[in-house]
């Protein structure tokens, strides 16, 4: 879909025709109370953030599915996607249907999660409950999709780093619902492979990482985002569960620089969730460094 002030080329994110640098901070509606979404919204843009971004948690909205979905008070996304265009905000909507975000079962609700038949696959079983939550997504956001709406970004699954096709199958699904936006998006730490004809790739990068053992020293790879580089997958994303010798070569579908698209990230993190284990405490100046 192409969008009325956004627009994506191989060097750069254009909005209004002009080259951008696009800033976004993350927000998860269904995590904060409705209440308090203008005034988080206004910090985020009052900071120098220009895009929201934002996990569809599908159990947040159905736990069960046997209920329709709930898209009332706090889990009423199209009303927090107005909100955030109120604060001045573009928006990316991280539909998942697996999202990570340390929700349980990634957001899976636990019907699905725990089917006898595979999940995050190609399985017609899985793709069926899939269809059913986002033609219902789909509807609701109806209103505020489209070439001239607030959102411009849709993130299609979350850390799925060995089946492109499942990718392909996701982002198709997801434009013949109607959920579809300038810029289609998929994480691409850990070596993934991904349908780069169907999504954009993104990258991360922290100054720590939770993950990490409690007497591992600091990863030497966690400054790399921090600079310029042309090192766009940071090994120590991850490195818990692949080694990073274990790690594929860049596989030859990965673009290069200019071949597809600029390069970009999703998960930036100056800063670092504390861990039982592990307390990285950097500060905003070290953060801005």
């Amino acid at each position: 879909m192409t969008h009325s002030r956004v627009t994506l080329t191989r060097e750069a994110v254009l909005v209004d025709d002009t080259p951008t640098v696009p800033v976004s901070g993350e927000l998860h509606y269904s995590r904060v109370p409705r209440e308090r979404w203008e005034e988080r919204l206004r910090l985020l843009r009052s900071g120098g953030v220009t895009v929201v971004s934002s996990y569809v948690f599908w159990n947040h909205h159905q736990p069960r599915l046997d209920a329709e979905p709930d898209f009332n008070d706090r889990l009423d996304v199209a009303a927090f996607v107005c909100a955030a265009a109120d604060a001045g905000l573009f928006v990316i909507l991280r539909i998942g249907p697996w999202c990570h975000g340390e929700a349980r079962y990634g957001g899976l609700p636990d019907e699905v999660a725990t089917a006898a038949h595979p999940v995050r696959t190609d399985d017609p079983r899985y793709l069926a409950q899939v269809e059913a939550w986002w033609r219902a997504l789909a509807g609701h956001l109806d209103a505020v999709l489209g070439p001239d709406g607030p959102v411009v970004g849709i993130q299609i699954e979350n850390e799925l780093v060995d089946d492109p096709a499942h990718i392909a199958t996701l982002a198709a699904l997801a434009r013949r619902l109607g959920l579809s936006a300038a810029i289609t998006t998929a994480t691409a730490w850990m070596g993934a492979r991904l349908p780069i004809d169907d999504v954009m790739p993104l990258y991360g990068g922290y100054s720590d990482g939770f993950w990490v053992d409690h007497d591992a020293p600091w990863h030497d790879t966690f400054r790399e985002h921090f600079f310029f580089s042309h090192v766009w997958d940071d090994p120590g994303i991850g490195a818990d569960v692949t080694a990073r010798d274990a790690r594929p070569a860049p596989p030859a579908d990965v673009p290069v620089p200019g071949a597809h698209y600029p390069v970009a990230t999703c998960e930036l993190g100056g800063g670092m969730a504390t861990a039982y284990h592990r307390r990285p405490r950097p500060d905003a100046l070290e953060a801005a460094r």
